[in-house]
């Protein structure tokens, strides 16, 4: 689909990972390193920062939002 050379469709990854969420910024690296690494760059472009304030701005142009936002992960604490 995205590169469907009669209706392509442009694909917008949005997001933000704190510097301690490890997960996150790997998740993040391995995103952009995929959109490069295919020569998707074309059709696939990734946001950094992501905030509210920007959802606010793009949410209005798009066909699809899909939104999955996930609570930090908490390990559970060892009972004493």
């Amino acid at each position: 689909m995205l590169t469907n050379s009669r209706q392509p469709i442009q694909l917008v990854i949005a997001g933000k990972a704190p510097p301690a969420d490890l997960g996150g910024v790997d998740l993040i690296r391995r995103w952009i390193q995929f959109i490069h690494n295919t020569g998707l760059s074309e059709h696939v472009t990734f946001l950094p920062d992501y905030d509210m304030l920007l959802a606010s701005h793009l949410v209005g142009g798009m066909d699809v939002w899909l939104n999955t936002p996930q609570r930090p992960w908490r390990p559970a604490v060892p009972a004493a």
